[in-house]
């Protein structure tokens, strides 16, 4: 077992997992209940969360991924993933999608991803997930109306 161990160890260094710089990634984000977006309706019981994500690259290398799959938003224990309405409303209600792009190092991006949550959600806690082996450092600036569970996560009440 130990060598097992040992062997993945030195396999994750070679491939270059868990050597990250010494820079960080900061995110923010706002969110906001709306009934529509353009032409898109939520089904029956449902609203949209339009969140406004903000990233910026302080150093951190190789870059940071802004897929939207990557944001989760959970509420009442149930962890949403970006709705549809994220590509196909969004931009014409008004609102910029977040593109899929690798923000390098000094970048900064502000844009918008939407979720299809209960009508009136109260509370949630927006989250930037890594894949295996990523060790991105991640901290979230929370606005004043959220409270900082963790350095990966914002939580509306």
């Amino acid at each position: 077992m130990k060598i097992e161990m040992v062997i993945f160890v030195l396999l994750l260094v070679l491939v270059g997992y868990g050597s990250a710089s010494d820079g960080y990634v900061l995110m923010s984000s706002h969110g906001a209940l709306v009934d529509t977006l353009d032409d898109c309706k939520p089904a029956s019981g449902y609203d949209f969360l339009v969140m406004q994500i903000g990233i910026t690259n302080d150093g951190y290398t190789p870059g940071v991924d802004t897929n939207a799959n990557r944001f989760r938003v959970t509420i009442d224990g149930i962890e949403y993933d970006p709705s549809p309405a994220t590509w196909l409303g969004l931009e014409d209600a008004g609102y910029e999608p977040l593109p899929k792009v690798t923000l390098k190092d000094g970048g900064t991006l502000y844009a918008y991803l939407a979720y299809h949550v209960p009508l009136g959600s109260p509370s949630y806690a927006i989250r930037y997930n890594t894949y295996f082996g990523e060790d991105i450092p991640v901290t979230w600036i929370c606005s004043p109306s959220e409270n900082r569970l963790d350095n990966d996560i914002c939580r509306i009440n």
